[in-house]
Parts: C-alpha cells; structure tokens; sequence
C-alpha cells in the first residue's frame, strides 16, 4: 500500500475529503483536460512539458532561420546563442509543466495525513475542510488566472520594448521593426514562459494561506513523535518537491547571466552575489509555508515539558524509594528489572520533545533545495573562470 493509500482513508472515513491538489484545477488545466493532454500517467506531465516547449521554441528557431538572424551575429545578436532564450524555452518552460506531478504528490499526501494521522482533530475538521476548500477556490479562480494571463503579456511587451530600445543588437530586430522571430517571442514565447511562472508563483501563495489557517486550528500535535517534529515530519518533504522549480529558475537567471558574460563581461564576484541572492529567495518562497507552525510546535513542546516534567518527577521517587533505600537489591538481577528499562525509555523520550524542530524541514531538504538554485549558475562561473583554474584550486584544497 503507498503512504497515498495509507493515509487516504483515516478513522471516520475523513481522508477522502482531505485530499488537496495544487495544480488540478484552473482554466488551462480545464482545457488540457478537454484537449485529452491529462489521460497519460502523471496527469501527462510529460506529454505537456515537451509540447509546451515545442511550442515556445521550434517556430522561434525556424523564423529566425528564415529571417537569417538564427546565426547573425555573437551573442544576443543571433538566436542560437542567445543563453537566456534556451534557458527559458528549452529548459524551464518543460520544467514548470514536468514539476507538476512531484509537488502535487506530496501536497496531496500531507493534507490527507494530517487527517489521517489525527492531527487535524474530530474538532477542527470543519474548519479545515472549509481551508482547502478555500484553497481549491483560490486555486480554481479565474480572475486569478485571467490577471495572470494579462500581467505575463505586458511584462512580455515591455521586456521586448526594453530590448529593442538599446543600442545592442538583437535577433529581435529587422529592418521593419520586429523580426518573425521576436513577433513570436513577444507574442508567444515570452508570455507563455512568464505565465507559467507567475501562476506557479500563485500557487504558492494558494499553499502559503492553506497551511497558516491550518496551523491556526487547534491541532493534536505529538511532542514526543519520533520525527521529531511533533508528528508533522511529513511537511518536510514538500519544499524539496519544488526543486525542479528551483533549478527552472535559476537557470533562467544564469542564462541572463551567461549573456552578459558574452558581450559586456560579469566578475565572479557579481555572479555570486547573484546565485546567492536567488538561494536566499528560493528558501524564503519554498520554506515559508511550512514557517506557520513554528507557533504550535513551540507551545507544544513547552506543555509536553511540563507535563513530562510532572510525570518524570513522580517516576524518579517511586524508582529509588524502590531501589536506593537502606535494604534495597542491588545485584545484577536487580539491573534486569522492569523499573530501569523503563526509566530509560521515559529520558529517551523526553529528549525526542527536547529536540522537537520548530519548523518542520531538516538538513537534507533544505540541501536538495539549495543545490537546485545553484547548480545552474556553475557553467557561468566556467565561463568566467577557466576550469583548468578552477581544478587545479579544488585540487590544492583538496591535496
């Protein structure tokens, strides 16, 4: 049974009204789904990434063929090596669709745990399903999609304008203004990419507001559970489940990056000013949702200390009015008995409540999501520093 199944169906039969997806529901969902694009495993991920990106970048290079500007120049002069059109087309617009099934996946697993693990008590289960229902309002919205639609054409437009204005040349440009190609870009390509953003974006923001109302209710929360999270370890795995949309980002801004190395020149000072502040802003965005329950696990730690406190004070007397009076056994039958065992269970678990983690995400989340950040802008710190360098320093650190 997968931990879906295993969580879907608590006591009362609750887990099915649990269920929450971030990403099935909205007006372009409605319409891939009418198009048949969501019938292949995965909701068609796949079938959707690789036909999105098609979408947005094979008439690009075919018009620029045409226009003769696939090759016209160094960098941003021509298509083909213009870094930040295949950053965007090639590589994050399929991973903003193929993303999709990971995050969801783990979204929905941990709305039906905190019903299924019985967090989400008999008593606040009315208001939690008023939350998601919220949420699959928010989520569904077509107003939100709508000025979703309208800000990524005009931010398009004036990225486009912005492009042709300067003095550089471009692959966008002609003779009569737009070239086929940029009239694909402005119309498109570029929008199609900065929607796919901006409604990832405002899916987050859907997450966000879900998981601050339920961290608001009155939840059962275990200070001694061994995930040592209060029993909401599960929440640590939903930002790692963005990674892919972490690296999609940051791959569009080291392609940005990758130009300006081409043509004007960046120090590797700038670049990792840059990668840093993209990693200080991928933690804040995949990190914040879960943020909300600091609150409720720091006040429950605070009462299972008090309680532990009481219960451990009366434990310890009956243990040496049992063991350290004058006549008491003290043989090595006596270290076999019940009463130590279970004192040491008792401290075991005390110390799980002690190490209860505010924010419920541990190292290795937090490593696959900064690694994804990263990782992009290393091609454009080789294109700064040359590899033999670099290699000939990781070997004197090393050696």
């Amino acid at each position: 049974m997968s931990l879906t199944q295993s969580v879907a169906a608590p006591a009362g039969g609750a887990g099915d009204g649990a269920a929450f997806s971030l990403v099935r529901g909205g007006p372009l969902y409605g319409l891939q789904r009418a198009l048949h694009l969501t019938t292949a495993p995965d909701d068609g991920a796949v079938r959707r990434a690789m036909l999105l990106g098609a979408v947005a970048l094979l008439p690009l290079v075919t018009l620029a063929a045409l226009d003769g500007v696939a090759l016209h120049g160094p960098g941003q002069a021509s298509l083909l090596t213009d870094y930040a059109v295949w950053a965007r087309f090639a590589v994050a617009v399929p991973l903003f669709i193929a993303v999709e099934p990971i995050a969801d996946r783990w979204v929905t697993v941990t709305t039906q745990y905190l019903v299924g693990s019985g967090i989400v008590g008999d008593a606040a289960r009315p208001a939690f399903a008023n939350a998601l229902a919220r949420a699959e309002r928010r989520r569904d919205s077509w107003g939100a999609e709508l000025g979703i639609l309208l800000l990524a054409f005009a931010i398009a437009r004036g990225a486009v304008a912005v492009r042709l204005a300067g003095p550089a040349e471009t692959w966008l440009r002609s003779a009569h203004g737009l070239s086929n190609a940029g009239l694909w870009y402005s119309v498109v390509s570029l929008p199609l990419f900065h929607f796919l953003l901006l409604r990832w974006l405002w899916r987050l923001v859907v997450w966000t507001l879900l998981l601050r109302r339920v961290a608001a209710l009155d939840l059962s929360l275990v200070a001694g559970h061994p995930d040592r999270a209060g029993g909401l370890g599960v929440l640590a795995e939903v930002p790692p489940a963005f990674s892919m949309l972490a690296f999609a980002i940051g791959t569009v801004l080291a392609g940005g990056l990758a130009n300006a190395v081409s043509t004007i020149g960046v120090s590797l000072q700038f670049l990792g000013a840059v990668a840093f502040a993209n990693l200080a802003i991928v933690l804040l965005v995949f990190v914040t949702p879960v943020v909300g329950f600091a609150r409720p696990l720091r006040r429950a730690r605070r009462r299972a200390l008090v309680h532990y406190g009481v219960l451990g004070s009366d434990l310890v007397r009956q243990f040496e009015g049992r063991w350290l009076t004058p006549g008491a056994g003290r043989d090595d039958a006596a270290l076999q008995a019940p009463d130590f065992s279970a004192l040491t269970d008792f401290n075991q678990l005390v110390d799980v409540v002690r190490e209860l983690r505010f924010v419920p995400i541990d190292r290795g989340g937090l490593g696959r999501l900064a690694g994804a950040a990263l990782i992009p802008f290393l091609p454009v710190v080789f294109m700064i520093v040359p590899i033999d360098d670099v290699l000939q320093a990781v070997a004197g650190l090393v050696l």
